[in-house]
């Protein structure tokens, strides 16, 4: 606590400042522990409520979380890292559910891809930023 200056405060004789040290430390834990479950609600999609218990739960390799972002995500952070246009994505429907076609233009190049069919629009987009993420990483491996 000294590299925030605090140290100073446990010096009264009196005990006032030492109370509140306790409680700077107490706010500090409880965001701490509020940010950590607040995570964990996100991966998890739960109520917040319910997922202290599994905090201190170690998941077995096939449930892991293996990834924290959806490929949409991903990709975005991609184009962005790299100063790409943001992915352009059109949804259409299809015999029995939806199709996503995604495209992507960076200094030298246009990419574009087409999802597998999903149930529904989100997994549709999801889809295709996945493949299109697997493109891209085979033709960075072949042209290093």
């Amino acid at each position: 606590m000294s590299s925030l200056g605090l140290s100073s405060l446990h010096m009264n004789p009196y005990g006032g400042e030492d109370d509140l040290t306790l409680k700077i430390e107490s706010i500090v834990e409880g965001c701490n522990d509020v940010c950590l479950r607040s995570v964990t609600q996100e991966r998890t999609n739960q109520p917040l409520e319910d997922t202290s218990p599994q905090l201190n739960k170690r998941k077995r390799l096939p449930e892991a979380v293996l990834s924290l972002q959806n490929p949409c995500q991903e990709l975005d952070a991609v184009c962005y890292a790299n100063n790409w246009t943001l992915p352009t994505y059109h949804v259409n429907p299809a015999e029995g559910g939806f199709r996503a076609n995604v495209t992507i233009k960076g200094a030298d190049f246009d990419c574009s891809t087409e999802g597998e069919l999903r149930s529904n629009p989100r997994e549709a987009r999801e889809s295709s930023a996945a493949l299109i993420l697997a493109k891209l990483r085979e033709v960075a491996a072949h042209a290093q």
